[in-house]
């Protein structure tokens, strides 16, 4: 692919996952004498090396009195996160996401208060339709660039969309209107990018429709399509000028608890993280470099070197390689179906797991009958096969 020639400077864009730093993780951490910022101190001089940053934040500041209702799990950060997202100088913290409105509307106006009193701008939700989906344009070096983000209420994602008068995320669903935003904002701004909320967890592959909508982004003028929500890294492509990528997992995100005060189990893909390193000039396409690595057992982001950077990078390769496939529909129909027997086995084995760490006390206080008849289910459904059903979720909505 040849770049384009262009008369402005390029800047480096840090593009991150899912962030939860939840008020557990802090309240553990400070029982055991240490600063909460201890699992960033390696990634941190990464990121602050740049000239934006941008990453997902997953769940508000804060807790208020009006919990969402419908999920299982939900999501909140600690305020002392503004200490890390300050140091890594993360400039754009996309709020699009299913887990931003479980704490309601005063939540929500927490989290852009905090992000406004500390210079960072909060994308992709607000208090009604006009202020979720509004860009944000940053100029650094004489370069400006817009950022955009949306999400879905789809079932795999079920994030709360905002309306003209009531709170929530930028939606996704009117195709025309955000590939119009988007070249709207290519107006305005040397470089756009569009963060997207989407996908169904613990997939590695994006749907086909996915692959489909980042290629008309990038045609809109988007040359950065940054997608979150499964949970596990997928692979990216370049596509004309563009970096289109579609999952960048978790990023800093800790095993969290239902309502019923049970710890959810993670797998090891969904402790790994990918920091993408964007150097990127106007018209020309992107060059990027990958800071791959995983947290450890402690909460540590320890950075991939030598042999397993490389078994990363291939990893990732792996991922990307299906993407240029002429057959790609085809091939991802065949995963599908295989990924969905696949988490109903690992769903199964998750609440057997569970139930072992459990006290005889601690599990007739926390498993309801739902939780039986939803895993005899599982059970009924390794033996049938899934086809085409709801993929099971490993942790309600997160």
């Amino acid at each position: 692919m040849t770049s384009l020639p262009t008369s402005k400077p390029g800047i480096r864009i840090a593009l991150a996952g899912d962030l939860c730093l939840g008020d557990e993780f802090v309240t553990e951490a400070a029982g055991r004498g240490r600063d909460v910022l201890f699992p960033f101190r390696e990634i941190l001089p990464v990121l602050s090396s740049c000239d934006i940053g941008l990453l997902n934040l997953e769940g508000p500041v804060e807790r208020s009195e009006h919990p969402r209702a419908d999920v299982t799990t939900r999501l909140a950060n600690d305020r002392s996160v503004w200490r890390f997202l300050e140091q890594a100088r993360t400039s754009v913290v996309c709020l699009a996401n299913n887990h931003i409105m479980d704490f309601g509307t005063q939540s929500l106006t927490a989290t852009r208060d905090m992000l406004a009193e500390h210079g960072m701008h909060g994308i992709g939700a607000g208090l009604n339709l006009d202020e979720a989906r509004r860009t944000a344009i940053l100029e650094r070096g004489g370069t400006r660039v817009a950022f955009l983000a949306f999400t879905t209420d789809r079932e795999e994602v079920r994030s709360i969309l905002a309306t003209p008068s009531t709170a929530g995320c930028a939606p996704l669903g009117d195709r025309e209107d955000v590939l119009s935003r988007v070249a709207a904002a290519r107006d305005r701004a040397d470089i756009v990018c569009v963060s997207i909320h989407w996908g169904r967890e613990f997939f590695r592959y994006p749907a086909p429709e996915q692959v489909a909508l980042a290629r008309d982004l990038a045609d809109a003028g988007a040359q950065l399509v940054v997608g979150h929500h499964p949970h596990v890294l997928q692979g990216f492509e370049t596509y004309r000028d563009s970096l289109l990528l579609y999952s960048l997992g978790n990023f800093f995100f800790p095993p969290v608890r239902t309502i019923h005060g049970r710890r959810q189990i993670q797998h090891r893909a969904e402790t790994e993280f990918m920091v993408v390193l964007c150097d990127i000039a106007p018209g020309a396409t992107p060059r990027i470099e990958i800071v791959g690595g995983q947290r450890r057992g402690d909460g540590r982001l320890s950075i991939y070197r030598g042999g397993q950077r490389k078994r990363f990078a291939a990893r990732i390769r792996t991922l990307a390689a299906p993407l240029a496939r002429p057959d790609y529909t085809s091939f991802w129909e065949d995963y599908r179906v295989r990924r969905e027997n696949e988490l109903v086995r690992e769903h199964v084995v998750d609440a057997l797991r569970k139930l072992c760490r459990l006290s005889p006390a601690q599990a007739l206080a926390t498993i309801r009958p739902r939780d039986i008849i939803r895993n005899l289910r599982r059970i009924h459904a390794l033996g049938a096969g899934t086809r085409g059903g709801r993929t099971p979720r490993r942790h309600g909505s997160a």
